[in-house]
């Protein structure tokens, strides 16, 4: 989950995705669909996993939406209106269930929101 380098690492802003312009794999898109903001990656496959912000978690933290399935990105872009790119920090948390994960052995894949621009980044 590398994605694309947009800015200079001082200052970090999203960027909008051009019409003609497809997101890279890596990249964290963010876009407003019904009045509620959306967020996914696209992942090396070629396919768009949904993300959200944990309940009580930091409003820059995203997660993999585990009640949703990765769907192909040229579909998905059929349905997302203009998408914008966000820069990332791509890292681990340790999976907070005690009761299946005493020990913290078990991780699970966090994107740190980086942009300036976090209060458009609701809770969903």
């Amino acid at each position: 989950f590398i994605g694309r380098s947009r800015t200079a690492p001082d200052h970090h802003q999203p960027t909008q995705i051009l019409d003609n312009e497809m997101p890279m794999a890596g990249d964290v898109i963010r876009w407003h669909q019904g009045g509620v903001v959306e967020h996914a990656v696209i992942l090396d496959d070629g396919t768009v996993q949904a993300l959200h912000i944990k309940e009580f978690g930091a409003p820059n933290e995203l997660f993999v939406d585990e009640s949703s399935s990765p769907v192909p990105l040229q579909k998905a872009m059929e349905t997302i209106q203009q998408p914008t790119v966000l820069d990332v920090y791509f890292t681990q948390r340790m999976v907070e269930d005690r009761v299946h994960n005493p020990h913290g052995e078990h991780a699970e894949d966090c994107w740190l929101v980086l942009d300036d621009n976090t209060q458009d980044t609701d809770r969903l």
